[in-house]
């Protein structure tokens, strides 16, 4: 079982606050994902999540339609970070929300207890 961080800035999680605007059946869709992930950890693989590029995971989710994307991070072998999230609607993820998951992996590696909070 691995250890699953939120990233957090200022007091808010983009990732669960992003996962909480959703409807119940969505939430609990993305949840149980993360739950997997938690339980897997770098053992899950393609259709669940694909690594993008430099160390940079994408969480694959379906749900009515709509392709449910959270990007994640390992620290170490036990930690998993979960840095940025959206709705996928091109057919490769958009460079500017890789560059967004790196930059915030980059702060949360620079003091991990002031970026981020735990599962």
């Amino acid at each position: 079982m691995k250890e699953i961080r939120f990233y957090e800035e200022n007091g808010k999680a983009p990732v669960l606050d992003w996962i909480m605007k959703f409807t119940d059946k969505a939430q609990i869709k993305c949840l149980g994902r993360i739950e997997l992930l938690k339980e897997k950890g770098n053992k899950l693989r393609r259709p669940y999540t694909d690594l993008i590029r430099d160390n940079i995971y994408e969480l694959r989710i379906i749900y009515s339609g709509n392709q449910y994307r959270i990007l994640y991070s390992f620290d170490g072998i036990d930690i998993i970070v979960l840095t940025h999230s959206f709705l996928k609607k091109t057919k490769t993820v958009p460079s500017k929300d890789i560059n967004k998951a790196i930059k915030r992996m980059e702060k949360y590696l620079k003091d991990p207890e002031k970026y981020s909070s735990i599962e």
